[in-house]
Protein backbone atom coordinates (compact mmCIF):
# COMPACT_ATOMS: atom_id res chain seq x y z
CA UNK A 1 0.00 0.00 0.00
CA UNK A 2 1.35 3.25 -1.17
CA UNK A 3 1.50 6.24 1.51
CA UNK A 4 0.27 9.38 -0.34
CA UNK A 5 1.45 11.53 2.81
CA UNK A 6 5.00 10.38 2.01
CA UNK A 7 5.00 10.20 -1.35
CA UNK A 8 3.80 13.96 -1.60
CA UNK A 9 6.42 15.29 1.32
CA UNK A 10 9.11 14.00 -1.25
CA UNK A 11 7.76 15.66 -4.09
CA UNK A 12 7.63 18.81 -2.27
CA UNK A 13 11.13 18.27 -0.85
CA UNK A 14 12.13 17.99 -4.46
CA UNK A 15 10.31 21.15 -5.41
CA UNK A 16 11.74 22.68 -2.77
CA UNK A 17 15.15 21.66 -3.92
CA UNK A 18 14.82 23.21 -7.37
CA UNK A 19 13.51 26.16 -6.13
CA UNK A 20 16.54 26.92 -4.45
CA UNK A 21 18.65 25.87 -7.08
CA UNK A 22 16.93 28.16 -9.27
CA UNK A 23 17.98 31.21 -6.38
CA UNK A 24 21.08 30.39 -6.18
CA UNK A 25 21.55 30.57 -9.87
CA UNK A 26 19.31 34.12 -10.16
CA UNK A 27 22.13 35.51 -7.58
CA UNK A 28 25.18 34.17 -8.61
CA UNK A 29 24.69 35.64 -12.08
CA UNK A 30 26.94 38.61 -11.04
CA UNK A 31 29.71 36.20 -11.00
CA UNK A 32 29.28 35.81 -14.53
CA UNK A 33 30.16 39.60 -15.88
CA UNK A 34 33.95 38.90 -17.86
CA UNK A 35 36.59 41.60 -17.31
CA UNK A 36 40.06 41.67 -19.40
CA UNK A 37 42.82 44.61 -19.03
CA UNK A 38 45.81 45.31 -21.22
CA UNK A 39 49.25 46.63 -20.60
CA UNK A 40 50.83 49.47 -23.00
CA UNK A 41 54.64 49.71 -22.78
CA UNK A 42 55.48 53.63 -22.88
CA UNK A 43 59.39 53.03 -23.37
CA UNK A 44 62.19 52.89 -20.94
CA UNK A 45 64.02 56.52 -19.92
CA UNK A 46 67.21 56.62 -20.57
CA UNK A 47 69.70 59.03 -18.98
CA UNK A 48 71.77 61.19 -20.47
CA UNK A 49 75.71 61.37 -20.70
CA UNK A 50 78.47 63.85 -19.72
CA UNK A 51 82.24 62.92 -19.56
CA UNK A 52 85.76 64.60 -19.82
CA UNK A 53 86.61 61.11 -21.78
CA UNK A 54 90.27 61.97 -22.26
CA UNK A 55 92.94 64.77 -22.29
CA UNK A 56 96.13 63.88 -23.85
CA UNK A 57 99.43 64.51 -21.92
CA UNK A 58 99.97 66.53 -25.04
CA UNK A 59 103.34 67.36 -27.27
CA UNK A 60 105.39 70.46 -26.61
CA UNK A 61 107.42 72.05 -29.30
CA UNK A 62 110.31 74.87 -29.48
CA UNK A 63 108.53 77.46 -31.53
CA UNK A 64 111.04 80.28 -30.55
CA UNK A 65 111.78 82.87 -33.29
CA UNK A 66 115.15 81.45 -35.15
CA UNK A 67 114.85 77.67 -33.55
CA UNK A 68 114.35 74.47 -35.15
CA UNK A 69 114.42 72.32 -32.08
CA UNK A 70 110.93 71.02 -33.18
CA UNK A 71 109.26 68.69 -30.12
CA UNK A 72 110.81 69.08 -27.35
CA UNK A 73 110.71 67.51 -23.71
CA UNK A 74 109.74 69.75 -20.93
CA UNK A 75 111.86 68.17 -18.15
CA UNK A 76 115.15 68.23 -20.42
CA UNK A 77 114.20 71.43 -22.03
CA UNK A 78 116.01 74.77 -20.69
CA UNK A 79 114.63 77.99 -21.45
CA UNK A 80 115.91 81.42 -21.24
CA UNK A 81 114.76 85.01 -21.97
CA UNK A 82 112.97 85.40 -25.83
CA UNK A 83 112.14 81.32 -25.86
CA UNK A 84 108.37 80.45 -26.79
CA UNK A 85 107.37 76.89 -26.21
CA UNK A 86 104.41 75.25 -27.44
CA UNK A 87 101.74 72.86 -26.20
CA UNK A 88 99.20 70.99 -27.90
CA UNK A 89 96.26 68.96 -25.93
CA UNK A 90 93.88 67.15 -27.56
CA UNK A 91 90.37 67.14 -25.62
CA UNK A 92 87.84 64.38 -26.36
CA UNK A 93 84.16 64.93 -24.54
CA UNK A 94 80.87 63.41 -24.54
CA UNK A 95 77.68 65.02 -24.10
CA UNK A 96 74.05 63.56 -24.45
CA UNK A 97 70.39 64.91 -23.33
CA UNK A 98 67.89 66.59 -24.88
CA UNK A 99 68.39 69.57 -22.46
CA UNK A 100 72.06 69.14 -21.69
CA UNK A 101 74.98 72.13 -21.03
CA UNK A 102 77.84 72.02 -19.94
CA UNK A 103 80.73 74.38 -19.08
CA UNK A 104 84.13 73.50 -20.43
CA UNK A 105 86.78 75.27 -18.21
CA UNK A 106 90.80 75.21 -17.82
CA UNK A 107 90.48 74.64 -13.77
CA UNK A 108 93.95 75.31 -13.06
CA UNK A 109 94.51 78.39 -15.66
CA UNK A 110 94.97 81.06 -13.16
CA UNK A 111 97.63 79.16 -11.28
CA UNK A 112 100.00 78.73 -13.73
CA UNK A 113 99.61 82.21 -15.34
CA UNK A 114 100.18 83.45 -11.81
CA UNK A 115 102.71 81.22 -10.93
CA UNK A 116 104.26 81.83 -14.50
CA UNK A 117 104.02 85.94 -14.11
CA UNK A 118 106.48 85.47 -11.28
CA UNK A 119 109.06 83.68 -13.29
CA UNK A 120 109.00 85.69 -15.93
CA UNK A 121 106.37 83.69 -18.13
CA UNK A 122 103.50 84.39 -20.04
CA UNK A 123 100.60 82.22 -21.47
CA UNK A 124 98.53 82.30 -24.37
CA UNK A 125 95.66 80.06 -24.82
CA UNK A 126 93.84 79.23 -27.85
CA UNK A 127 91.09 76.81 -28.25
CA UNK A 128 91.27 74.46 -31.45
CA UNK A 129 88.25 72.07 -33.08
CA UNK A 130 88.48 68.76 -34.32
CA UNK A 131 90.07 70.23 -37.57
CA UNK A 132 92.70 71.66 -36.02
CA UNK A 133 91.09 74.83 -36.54
CA UNK A 134 90.45 77.58 -34.39
CA UNK A 135 87.61 77.00 -33.17
CA UNK A 136 84.27 79.52 -33.75
CA UNK A 137 80.99 80.33 -33.07
CA UNK A 138 78.33 79.71 -36.05
CA UNK A 139 78.57 83.97 -36.83
CA UNK A 140 82.38 83.14 -37.21
CA UNK A 141 83.77 85.07 -33.81
CA UNK A 142 86.65 83.20 -32.32
CA UNK A 143 85.96 81.15 -28.92
CA UNK A 144 89.47 81.65 -27.61
CA UNK A 145 92.63 82.78 -29.49
CA UNK A 146 95.35 84.08 -27.78
CA UNK A 147 93.72 85.26 -24.28
CA UNK A 148 95.79 85.35 -21.20
CA UNK A 149 92.98 83.97 -19.32
CA UNK A 150 91.08 80.96 -20.68
CA UNK A 151 87.38 82.18 -21.06
CA UNK A 152 84.29 79.22 -19.74
CA UNK A 153 83.15 77.38 -22.58
CA UNK A 154 79.73 76.77 -23.16
CA UNK A 155 78.59 73.47 -24.75
CA UNK A 156 75.54 71.90 -26.02
CA UNK A 157 74.83 68.40 -27.17
CA UNK A 158 73.28 67.64 -30.36
CA UNK A 159 69.91 67.05 -29.24
CA UNK A 160 69.36 70.67 -27.58
CA UNK A 161 68.62 72.01 -30.55
CA UNK A 162 67.42 75.35 -28.81
CA UNK A 163 70.60 76.80 -28.18
CA UNK A 164 72.17 79.66 -29.86
CA UNK A 165 75.18 78.69 -31.97
CA UNK A 166 76.84 82.15 -31.37
CA UNK A 167 77.68 81.76 -27.94
CA UNK A 168 77.35 77.74 -27.95
CA UNK A 169 79.52 74.58 -29.68
CA UNK A 170 77.45 71.63 -30.17
CA UNK A 171 79.13 68.62 -29.03
CA UNK A 172 77.93 64.96 -29.31
CA UNK A 173 77.97 61.57 -27.36
CA UNK A 174 81.07 59.66 -29.74
CA UNK A 175 84.35 59.17 -27.70
CA UNK A 176 87.70 57.95 -29.48
CA UNK A 177 87.29 61.41 -31.82
CA UNK A 178 89.34 64.49 -30.61
CA UNK A 179 86.95 67.13 -30.12
CA UNK A 180 89.10 70.38 -29.50
CA UNK A 181 92.61 70.98 -29.09
CA UNK A 182 94.05 73.23 -26.34
CA UNK A 183 97.15 75.19 -27.96
CA UNK A 184 98.97 76.65 -24.97
CA UNK A 185 102.00 79.18 -25.45
CA UNK A 186 104.65 80.10 -23.29
CA UNK A 187 106.34 83.22 -23.29
CA UNK A 188 109.86 83.87 -21.70
CA UNK A 189 109.71 87.98 -21.52
CA UNK A 190 113.37 88.85 -23.36
CA UNK A 191 113.49 91.44 -20.61
CA UNK A 192 113.96 89.42 -17.84
CA UNK A 193 117.27 89.55 -16.30
CA UNK A 194 116.18 87.43 -12.93
CA UNK A 195 114.86 84.15 -12.35
CA UNK A 196 117.76 81.87 -12.87
CA UNK A 197 116.91 78.48 -11.88
CA UNK A 198 113.35 78.81 -10.96
CA UNK A 199 110.46 75.90 -12.49
CA UNK A 200 107.20 76.95 -13.71
CA UNK A 201 104.82 73.45 -13.62
CA UNK A 202 102.96 74.19 -16.96
CA UNK A 203 102.28 70.14 -17.63
CA UNK A 204 99.93 69.74 -15.80
CA UNK A 205 96.95 71.08 -17.68
CA UNK A 206 93.22 70.37 -15.66
CA UNK A 207 89.80 70.18 -17.89
CA UNK A 208 86.68 70.85 -16.38
CA UNK A 209 83.54 69.82 -17.79
CA UNK A 210 80.14 70.78 -15.15
CA UNK A 211 76.41 70.40 -16.70
CA UNK A 212 74.59 73.66 -16.06
CA UNK A 213 71.39 72.56 -17.40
Amino acid sequence: MINLDSRNNKVTAVALALASIAMLSLSGGTFALWNDSKTQEVGELVNGNLAVVRVDSGVWQDVSNGSNSGQISLADFRAIPGDELQGMFAIDVALQGDNMTADLTLTNGNQNLSQGEENGLEFVYTLMDSQNQVATFADGTPVAQNVDEFPVVHLVSQENTGADPNTTLTVGNDTGRDDFYLKVNVLFDRNQSGNMGRATDIDNIKVGLSQTR
